[in-house]
């Protein structure tokens, strides 16, 4: 927990495993901003071993608005891939290109039962010439 390597399922023995470009879930990564971060996500569940899974990645910019411009956020923004994945396993995600402002990855993924489980973010910082809009 230290280390922020945490998740949240609703199933109590399914296991999520999420990093990029090699870093475990809860970490800092620090990326040129022409770089390109390279996901992949882990997943399995003892007592249904043939279950299948979609497993989505999600993106946000770390955004230091104030409460009073704060954006609105639904469960979908951010959304950028999702994959399905049978009896568990492993699938890396396509390449993300880097924003070059401050931003975090976290993976979502749902059981065919309709589970569903979140990872920790895996966040990323770049050299600080960048414009927050």
């Amino acid at each position: 927990m230290r280390e922020n390597r945490t998740y949240a399922t609703e199933d109590s023995d399914l296991v999520l495993e999420f990093e990029c470009n090699g870093e475990l879930m809860g970490a800092v990564l620090e990326l040129p901003a022409d770089d390109a971060a390279t996901c992949s996500v882990t997943v399995s569940d003892a007592s249904d071993a043939n279950a299948s899974f979609v497993a989505d990645l999600f993106w946000g910019a770390v955004d230091p608005r104030t409460a009073d411009n704060a954006i609105q956020l639904s469960p979908d923004v951010g959304h950028l891939q999702a994959w399905e994945l049978d009896g568990g396993g492993a699938l890396a995600f396509d390449a993300v290109p880097a924003l070059g402002a401050p931003e975090f990855l976290y993976v979502r993924v749902e059981q065919h039962d309709g589970d569903r489980a979140w990872s920790a973010p895996v966040w990323i910082n770049h050299d600080r010439n960048y414009a927050i809009d």
